[in-house]
């Protein structure tokens, strides 16, 4: 019982943090070699796609939301881009492991069209499960290993050029690891070209075919 005249306090009300937004994103590399690529003038735009996929991810439910992977993409006649690596199991068989992405499903870095596909979110994925890895016998491999330490690369669409450039670890720019690429994602020959960067560089090597 409360005494007669004396008022229950009311409870204190529960206040709710608002999210702080997240800091500013460093760029990843398909958005360093496109500013090296275009300059400074660039980096501004460069810098606003990347705070604006930084925000996405942040309000969204999950961060591992990634593209088709390879067994999507062998149906699909029309050119991708997307990344890509090379790796080699424990009977050093070398794997072509890719995410793809339509073009019309690109982003835009001023005049050139890449992947929304990030490496570290797509690593994490193949681990977890999120999408399922498309080849289960690596899977040992992806748990291991980081995703920098193999040879990789990615795709982009030079608009002005109508070309597709494939930047690589040098080590792949060999014809026959370049044919494999050309013919994941559904490139012209005569519409491609291959170029390194020194972003791309990793531990591991998967030798010459």
């Amino acid at each position: 019982m409360t005494r007669r005249g004396k008022q229950k306090r009311p409870p204190p009300a529960v206040r709710v943090a608002t999210p702080a937004p997240p800091r500013e994103p460093p760029l990843d590399e398909a958005e360093a070699i496109l500013a090296d690529i275009d300059g400074p003038h660039m980096l501004a735009e460069v810098r606003r796609i990347a705070n604006r996929n930084c925000w996405q991810r942040h309000r969204s439910t999950t961060d591992l939301s990634i593209q088709p992977s390879e067994e999507d993409v062998t149906s699909m006649d029309a050119p991708h881009i997307g990344i890509f690596w090379f790796v080699r199991d424990d009977d050093r068989h070398v794997h072509l492991l890719s995410i793809a992405c339509p073009m019309a499903a690109a982003d835009a870095y001023g005049d050139r069209l890449t992947s929304p596909a990030e490496r570290y979110q797509t690593w994490e994925g193949w681990r977890r499960g999120r999408p399922k890895l498309p080849l289960a016998e690596l899977a040992s491999l992806i748990v291991r290993d980081e995703y920098e330490t193999w040879p990789r690369g990615r795709i982009v669409y030079d608009r002005p050029a109508g070309t597709f450039v494939i930047y690589a670890d040098r080590q792949l720019l060999h014809p026959p690891h370049l044919d494999q690429i050309r013919t994941r994602f559904h490139l012209p020959p005569e519409q491609t070209v291959a170029l390194t960067d020194l972003h791309y560089r990793s531990v591991h090597s998967v030798g010459r075919p």
